[in-house]
């Protein structure tokens, strides 16, 4: 799998890092291929992946599939009672 960040997804995750959470590209391509839950409804064409990461929060990865590769557009730690139902 070919995977593809913007400048705003790398922005992110560097950001992710210095609030304390460690997201590599590795964990983003763990979550792409076996995610715990998907959305697909509300941003289509973009694909909402997200995975447990500790006990409280989940990383979300937003991205969109192009013609031959994953673009992630951008990602995010949540909580994850908000994102879990």
């Amino acid at each position: 799998m070919i995977i593809r960040y913007t400048t705003h997804a790398q922005e992110s995750i560097q950001e992710t890092n210095l609030l304390g959470f460690c997201v590599t590209q590795v964990l983003i391509q763990k979550v792409l291929e076996s995610p715990e839950r998907v959305d697909t409804a509300s941003r289509h064409p973009q694909i909402i992946a997200q995975r447990p990461i500790d006990e409280f929060h989940v990383l979300r990865v937003v991205y969109r599939c192009e013609f031959n590769y994953i673009l992630v557009i951008t990602t995010y730690v949540g909580r994850r009672k908000q994102y879990e139902r």
